[in-house]
């Protein structure tokens, strides 16, 4: 998902539960700001202790780097993919029988409900309470756009190539859009045509790399077929 979401998705939903303007755009903030964190600062405290930030922001830009040498091998995870991709934004859905297959996130999860549950009822009143909030609402709101792709190199977030395709878009300057972002997205990879393919593989099939941005916009209506269905599988969204 992105600002639009995010940001005022999180602020709308937050006052419609009653929450006051000023803590409503302290979570929304906070929930946006997980895709914006791009710098791993570290304080040191008076104590001695050191707190080591996270940049959880992920772009497709980072993918190169944070590809493993065997995609699904789970001892080959980049720390990146451990500590970002994975927590932050493919909540996994804890279905299925593989390492890989649990590792799939899913919509609206019983693992994801949890969380979200457990942050309301153990953060209240802690000075970072409305922080914390916003952060698992990304997490939480992530498993609706992001379901059917997990945050490691897998081969499950595979598609069959040219079968990504939008539907029903019948704003010509939205389509344009649509259509152009699909493109700068893909021309970083773009070889002899086969654009899904070298997406794939430039990622090593991380996360929805295969599938653009379409994920992340909650108005389109869009579909794809997986290289291996899974208990994942959507064919629109």
């Amino acid at each position: 998902m992105q600002e639009d979401m995010h940001f005022y998705g999180t602020y709308a939903l937050a006052k419609a539960a009653g929450i006051e303007k000023s803590s409503a755009k302290e979570i929304a903030y906070a929930a946006q700001f997980v895709d914006d964190s791009t710098k791993c600062d570290s304080d040191w405290h008076s104590d001695g202790s050191l707190l080591y930030g996270i940049a959880t922001a992920h772009s497709n830009g980072q993918c190169v780097k944070n590809v493993v040498s065997n995609a699904g091998d789970h001892q080959k995870m980049t720390e990146e993919q451990r500590r970002v991709w994975v927590p932050f934004h493919f909540l996994p859905g804890a279905k299925g029988s593989t390492f890989d297959e649990k590792l799939v996130c899913q919509k609206n999860s019983s693992v994801a409900q949890e969380m979200m549950m457990h942050h309301v009822h153990n953060g209240e009143g802690k000075s970072f309470y409305k922080e914390l909030l916003g952060i698992a609402a990304h997490v939480y709101l992530d498993t609706f756009s992001h379901y059917g792709f997990s945050g490691i190199s897998s081969d499950l977030n595979s598609i069959k190539d040219s079968s990504l395709n939008a539907l029903d878009v019948k704003n010509t300057e939205m389509k344009d859009y649509i259509l152009g972002k699909k493109e700068r997205f893909f021309t970083k990879y773009r070889k002899g045509g086969v654009v899904s393919f070298f997406a794939e593989k430039a990622t090593a099939s991380l996360g929805h790399g295969a599938v653009a941005t379409y994920p992340d916009r909650p108005f389109l209506k869009w579909e794809f077929e997986y290289e291996k269905p899974h208990g994942g599988e959507k064919s629109e969204t």
